[in-house]
């Protein structure tokens, strides 16, 4: 069943992609993989499968690499949280940590330089993703809230349909990899 799932997300993703091939200079490429953590050792590991389990946390990984020689300007990224996975709680809620200053910026953007090591890019301010509670047509930047019956409620991780990024300046050469995860039911 979750496989039939994950090869509906595939083709969702495939629509996003073709939306964002207008930057004809900007390769895009997008990666699944299971998260399998050591029982002994806490150490997490990235696995590529076809299958998950109830319970299991994927992370996705969208990379986009400047294939041309000029900089790359307001490259928009968005990736989709397939149903019927969920966003994984834990992962808004250290966002949420850092905008209440209880935690430091999360860190799940790496910037490759071309030439040079790739670089860890912690996520503030402007930089944050933002998330869509329906199907991707708007966008807010956390914490999200929505109005039902002209009472303001916050969204929570169940409810969000996809998340963006906004890369501001992707340089000649350069290529990012965001990552998020989520978790099967």
């Amino acid at each position: 069943m979750l496989k039939k799932w994950l090869g509906l997300f595939f083709i969702v993703f495939g629509v996003v992609a073709v939306s964002l091939g207008s930057y004809a200079q900007v390769k895009i490429h997008m990666s699944s993989y299971l998260v399998q953590v050591d029982k002994k050792t806490g150490k997490e590991t990235l696995v590529t499968s076809n299958t998950a389990y109830p319970g299991a946390v994927i992370q996705y990984v969208i990379d986009a690499t400047n294939t041309t020689d000029k900089a790359i300007q307001g490259l928009v990224l968005v990736g989709p949280i397939p149903a019927p996975t969920k966003l994984l709680p834990a992962w808004y809620q250290a966002i949420l940590n850092f905008l209440a200053g209880k935690a430091e910026a999360p860190a799940f953007c790496v910037l490759i330089k071309q030439g040079a090591a790739a670089q860890t890019v912690p996520m503030t301010g402007h930089k944050l993703p933002e998330f869509s509670i329906d199907g991707g047509k708007t966008y807010s930047r956390p914490p999200v809230s929505y109005v039902v019956n002209g009472k303001t409620k916050q969204a929570t991780p169940d409810m969000f349909t996809h998340i963006r990024w906004t890369i501001d300046t992707l340089g000649p050469g350069e290529k990012v990899e965001i990552s998020y995860r989520v978790v099967v039911p």
